[in-house]
């Protein structure tokens, strides 16, 4: 079962894990340097600001 996690605690080795957010402000759709995937900014928010 996943757990649901505030977006400060997740990190690159947290595993499994869920988190609620709102989207508050995104970019345009960008390529990475090699041009061989996209790429899209965002400002996400949580419930605990």
């Amino acid at each position: 079962m996943t757990e649901r996690l505030s977006i400060n605690v997740v990190t690159r080795k947290t595993k499994e894990w869920t988190v609620k957010v709102q989207v508050i402000d995104k970019g345009g759709p960008r390529d990475n340097l090699q041009k061989t995937n996209k790429y899209q900014l965002m400002i996400l928010e949580d419930e605990e600001v």
